[in-house]
């Protein structure tokens, strides 16, 4: 029986607001080149993946599921809702996390 090689986990913090940039949403969300940051950022970490747990927050959601429902990704992208902090969003990812994984990338921007 061949043992199978633990996942890599990509968890992509997108809570943000976009504040900073003073666009009104959320960076992650904006155009960059023909595709929104978001979808760079997926597609940067592809070759790497086995799954993606996007954490974002819940006033987004239905801007995620559109963009996901238009991406073809060949992995599960699971979405959830992030927290009130980093930290939290952080733990909230975690815990979309139901089998020991190989490696977790933690992808947080600033």
């Amino acid at each position: 029986m061949k043992n199978k090689k633990p996942a890599t986990i990509v968890l992509l913090l997108a809570g943000g607001s976009g504040s900073r940039m003073n666009r009104g949403i959320n960076k992650v969300l904006l155009p960059l080149a023909g595709k929104t940051v978001l979808q760079r950022s997926m597609e940067a970490f592809l070759p790497f993946a086995d799954q993606m747990i996007l954490v974002g927050r819940a006033g987004d959601a239905s801007c995620f599921h559109d963009l996901l429902s238009r991406l073809s990704f060949p992995l599960p992208v699971q979405l959830t809702p992030g927290g009130l902090t980093r930290q939290e969003s952080v733990a909230h990812g975690l815990l979309c996390i139901d089998e020991k994984p190989g490696d977790i990338v933690l992808v947080a921007g600033k």
